[in-house]
């Protein structure tokens, strides 16, 4: 959700708004609101402070920059990419 929120430059009341109204945000996400609850702007802002104080968000722009890299793509600011899920591996595999 992190990524998607940064991606589109949506403030956490926003992504909680986008998850509810938007397939492939939920799509990308991974949540299926039959079977489970969207997590609320206010749990939103508590994991994006929490990764902030863990100076993890630079970490993981790093590492998606990387992954695209290898795949031959990039992400800039205004570049609208097609949302498809991947997974970073602590390893260095995706």
């Amino acid at each position: 959700m992190y990524i998607a929120q940064q991606y589109f430059g949506l403030s956490d009341e926003g992504m909680e708004d986008a998850i509810d109204d938007s397939q492939a945000i939920r799509r990308f996400v991974g949540i299926d609101l039959s079977r489970e609850f969207a997590p609320d702007s206010t749990a939103l802002r508590k994991f994006r402070r929490l990764l902030e104080a863990y100076q993890l968000t630079e970490r993981i722009v790093t590492a998606i920059s990387t992954l695209l890299a290898v795949k031959d793509s990039i992400l800039k600011e205004g570049t609208r990419l097609r949302l498809c899920r991947f997974t970073i591996s602590t390893t260095g595999e995706a």
